[in-house]
């Protein structure tokens, strides 16, 4: 009955159903089990652990709740414990590839990216489901940021089947696939007009999929050229650098941080994510009606910019902040109030990321601008899909910049 509740989204009922199993048999191990997942489902990550540890100390060969305590442990932050109960689940099922391809992930966020691809690789060994075009994926990523675009297209070529999987968690994976052919389309049809001069110099861009597009490509600014190496922190929102509390976001950026030179050039590509009706500074305003909307805009931009000021105190990197492009999204099925609601959140945002990046020293830029076609929509000009800039937007946003 509880396992129906929760299949029915009915959460509380089915808490309340696995806690009476549990009463009338306290080693039931799968209802503790099934109310640790219910619980995470819910966000109440705290309370989920202690249930799988239960169906562990009942089971210890239970790899599922080993993984699930895993994922839960990642949620909190908890990236060092995560990743032991990860491992401990593939101990028991060596061909445990989900597991895999989370631990994966956490290593990636844990900055140890040469782990992450042995794991994405033993997945395309044993593997032949959706979770091998998820590695494939993954792999592809990593290929395209070694400057390896052959191998890059190679997994890119072997994961095309993602487009045919239509379940809500693989949309990511085809955005991100999507996405990748895109830009190593355009970057092989870029005009050369500034092929011949040598970059003397490395601007760094972290951020999440919108520092991708900077990849490779070779800019002038300020009065040095520059050849632009993406780092990326997959997911990362400004709200998730600016909370109080550890989050596997910031693990990866201070480890990023703290890996290059003092005062680099960091091109920080951060903020669009929060900025989107499904998600970020809106998605939280539906969730409570009551509160400011241009107060939420403060504060995630002031928390961001205050954790990016403390973490780089010790580094002294030159930073510049990258503004918030207008959006491009299909309007067909989203009324005018909330298009205009997205439009003015994005215009706020920028007028304010602006003038707060700029007041602590902090360069600025200005891609709403380049990509305003006057109403706050975009252009079209300057996108290579729904969210993210053309490699040639970028050169373009640089290039106003230097002529501003």
């Amino acid at each position: 009955l509880g396992v129906i509740f929760k299949q029915l989204n009915r959460s509380e009922e089915a808490i309340a159903i696995f806690k009476k199993a549990i009463v009338l048999k306290p080693n039931y191990v799968l209802a503790h089990f099934n109310l640790g997942l219910t619980l995470k489902q819910l966000g109440q990550l705290v309370e989920a652990k202690e249930f799988y540890r239960k169906a562990i100390e009942i089971k210890p060969d239970y790899a599922e709740a080993y993984f699930n305590l895993g994922v839960t442990l990642k949620k909190l932050g908890e990236l060092e414990e995560a990743e032991i109960f990860y491992r401990k689940a593939i101990k028991l099922d060596p061909n445990y590839s989900e597991a895999m391809l989370d631990l994966s992930s956490l290593l990636d966020y844990m900055n140890n990216l040469d782990g992450a691809i042995i794991l994405l690789e033993k997945i395309m060994e044993i593997d032949v489901g959706k979770t091998r075009l998820k590695a494939a994926i993954n792999l592809a990523i990593f290929k395209f940021l070694e400057d390896d675009i052959k191998m890059s297209n190679k997994f890119l070529k072997e994961s095309s089947n993602i487009q045919e999987i239509l379940d809500f968690e693989s949309k990511n994976y085809l955005a991100y696939w999507k996405y990748l052919i895109k830009i190593i389309g355009m970057h092989g049809n870029l005009s050369q007009d500034n092929s011949n001069i040598r970059p003397i110099k490395t601007l760094y861009v972290i951020g999440e999929s919108h520092s991708l597009v900077s990849h490779r490509l070779q800019i002038k600014a300020s009065k040095d050229n520059f050849r632009c190496r993406a780092l990326l922190i997959k997911g990362c929102k400004q709200w998730d650098l600016g909370e109080s509390k550890k989050n596997q976001y910031k693990c990866k950026f201070e480890a990023l941080f703290k890996s290059l030179h003092n005062s680099s050039k960091i091109l920080l590509s951060i903020g669009e994510i929060d900025c989107r009706l499904d998600s970020g500074i809106i998605k939280h305003k539906n969730k409570y009606p009551e509160k400011d909307i241009l107060n939420l805009i403060s504060n995630t931009i002031g928390n961001y910019l205050s954790y990016i000021y403390k973490v780089n105190s010790s580094c002294k990197h030159n930073i510049i902040i990258q503004g918030v492009p207008c959006p491009n999204i299909d309007t067909t099925n989203i009324s005018k109030e909330n298009i205009e609601q997205l439009i003015n959140l994005i215009r706020e945002f920028n007028i304010l990321l602006k003038r707060k990046s700029t007041e602590i020293g902090y360069g600025f830029l200005d891609v709403h601008k380049l990509t305003n076609r006057g109403d706050g929509f975009s252009n079209q000009r300057w996108h290579i899909d729904q969210y993210h800039l053309s490699p040639e937007g970028m050169r373009e946003a640089w290039q106003s910049q230097l002529s501003s």
